[in-house]
């Protein structure tokens, strides 16, 4: 009865895999040394040296070197020009990162690399990476710190004795992982392209009119104050709504398991209601104030600890969501509203709603609204994919490997 061999296997394959050291999946091993950083004459050069910081965790194939040395700064360290077609290995803190290296290089001593392999290069690749994340999770469930090289050669692989199965194996997640770095690329863009349209689509400082609109619309943009358009909420749950109706300021979902809060309490919770927005006053690089953060969940509530508002009269909820979660624009407002709290900035309802804004027609807003939602729902997509891509890789990392 065959013992050694993957829970899911290409057809027409049968042989047990042997366990082989790492050191001898290549002819030859690489090790690396740092030539002196504060001399001019070893670096800018054209030598890709390659750091730990260059190699991505679960991006095998992806890398590009941020620093080259010279030939002299590669004949002052401690390491070779090492060929390519190579495994770059991290040693050090970060282990678990590793690639294919398409061109010659030199790196630090927190690498080691394998040349000259004499098994499959992708089937190599994966299987040592499948091998050093499943160490790493057994151990400590992140990451290791560091590992020798002595250490690292000993490690032992379960290796198919056919070519033809490594390569099949090898092949499939070469591909797995190009459409993975697909659809990142993808997701990246409309990242990048929504990110454009906020800066261009709303008017910029001392300026009435945005960079970019629609076809048709050429008047000013109103200034309004945004006490016309909301009033503090006052309301509470007074048992209206359970604990599954609980929702999450900082993803806007519900929360089927509520807060934790005990019945009784949740009586005191706000209630939230569709168009509502919610401050959360926890600052971090991209909210240096706190944010606003608008209702398009559905009707529940939430911590009475967070301030919120609520529209005085109907509104563009496509358009307003974007408007007052958008950092650039409130910042002044927040500003002139907003004071240090315990845990997080608190804000000064009646100072807010006194600070003006400027707004263009309704119909201007819901083209701009509806846009954004467009291109939202378009990264909530590809986000999906690449999720659902990215669990496929792992469930095969672990049934197609010994």
């Amino acid at each position: 009865m065959n013992k050694n061999v993957p829970k899911i296997r290409f057809q027409g394959f049968h042989d047990d895999w042997e366990q082989r050291k790492l050191e001898g999946f290549s002819d030859k091993t690489f090790g690396g040394g740092t030539p002196k950083t504060s001399n001019p004459q070893f670096w800018n050069g054209s030598i890709p040296w390659i750091q730990s910081s260059d190699l991505k965790v679960d991006k095998v194939q992806a890398v590009s070197a941020k620093k080259h040395i010279t030939e002299k700064g590669l004949e002052s360290s401690a390491t070779k020009l090492i060929p390519k077609n190579s495994i770059a290995i991290v040693t050090r803190v970060g282990v678990g990162k590793l690639s294919v290296m398409p061109y010659e290089y030199a790196t630090s001593q927190d690498f080691l690399s394998l040349s000259y392999l004499n098994v499959e290069i992708n089937f190599a690749i994966y299987a040592i990476y499948r091998k050093l994340m499943q160490e790493a999770h057994s151990v400590q469930g992140t990451s290791i710190k560091g590992i020798t090289k002595s250490e690292l050669l000993s490690k032992k692989i379960a290796t198919p004795s056919e070519s033809k199965e490594q390569e099949k194996i090898g092949s499939l997640f070469e591909r797995l992982d190009n459409l993975i770095t697909l659809h990142q690329r993808k997701l990246n863009l409309l990242q990048e392209q929504k990110k454009s349209l906020l800066q261009k689509m709303f008017p910029k400082k001392d300026e009435k009119i945005p960079e970019i609109r629609f076809n048709g619309f050429t008047d000013d943009w109103e200034q309004r104050k945004f006490g016309e358009v909301f009033e503090k909420n006052t309301e509470k749950n007074n048992g209206q709504f359970n604990s599954d109706k609980t929702i999450s300021i900082a993803k806007m979902i519900y929360k089927q398991e509520g807060n934790g809060a005990s019945k009784e309490s949740l009586d005191s919770y706000k209630v939230l209601r569709i168009g509502d927005v919610a401050f959360e006053g926890h600052k971090n690089n991209h909210f240096l104030f706190g944010r606003f953060v608008l209702n398009d969940l559905g009707n529940g509530i939430m911590s009475p600890r967070f301030t919120t508002l609520r529209p005085i009269e109907k509104y563009n909820i496509s358009y307003w969501k974007y408007f007052i979660h958008y950092e650039p624009i409130m910042r002044n407002s927040l500003v002139r509203s907003t004071k240090l709290g315990t845990m997080m900035n608190e804000l000064v309802v009646s100072e807010f709603l006194n600070q003006s804004f400027l707004i263009p027609s309704s119909k201007e807003q819901n083209k701009i609204g509806s846009l954004l939602s467009n291109i939202d729902n378009l990264i909530t997509l590809h986000q999906r994919k690449l999720d659902a891509l990215q669990e496929q890789k792992k469930g095969l990392l672990q049934k197609m490997f010994v």
